[in-house]
């Protein structure tokens, strides 16, 4: 689950296949979104929160509108679980990433996939914008974060962790993009630094 940016209102995945809509003030339930087939892996909102695009088990991501309460739209095109997904700050652009090792990025305006990182083959578990929307991390197995380039589509780099033999669930950007944490089933967190490309 996650905030708005505002903090008035937060959104859930759920088991029973739902997307439920939050509202914190009046701590109560204002609409559930249905449409996916099974369970919802991951939710986020735009910046603005005008929008929320979910992942889920049945391979697909959908596009729901807050203000109007419906489903806009329905990507398709990864061949396993979505596990995480995310919009970049300025709301054109969605990035996913699945277990069938893909990390997809998407335009919310055309409704269509832009480009697909293919990495090392190894499930994705996390993803994350920089805030500029210029770069992409995604966490796998074998320790591994991932840096990636939105305008070059390419790899920049792969941060290590001490322990191959365990996966990255968690990653994100700090707001000036100059660091990267990352959380692992090593019970570590590691910081990197993101313009020197090393772990500090």
């Amino acid at each position: 689950m996650v905030f708005s940016s505002d903090g008035k209102f937060i959104v859930s995945g759920s088991s029973d296949n739902s997307v439920n809509l939050w509202s914190v003030e009046e701590m109560k339930l204002l609409h559930t979104f249905e449409g996916h087939s099974a369970w919802v892996n991951s939710v986020a909102f735009s910046s603005d929160g005008e929008f929320i695009v979910s992942g889920s088990r049945d391979e697909n991501l959908k596009l729901w509108s807050v203000k109007e309460k419906k489903l806009l739209h329905t990507f398709e095109g990864h061949s396993d679980y979505v596990q995480s997904v995310s919009f970049s700050n300025d709301g054109k652009f969605i990035v996913s990433v699945s277990l069938d090792g893909s990390v997809k990025l998407w335009s919310v305006e055309h409704k269509k996939l832009i480009h697909t990182f293919e990495g090392d083959g190894f499930t994705v578990f996390s993803v994350a914008f920089s805030s500029d929307g210029k770069f992409i991390i995604s966490g796998s197995p074998n320790n591994s974060v991932k840096l990636w380039s939105v305008e070059e589509k390419k790899l920049i780099h792969i941060f290590k962790g001490n322990r191959e033999d365990y996966s990255v669930f968690s990653v994100a950007f700090s707001n000036d993009g100059k660091f990267i944490v990352s959380g692992s089933d090593d019970n570590t967190v590691n910081l990197w630094s993101a313009e020197e490309k090393k772990a500090l």
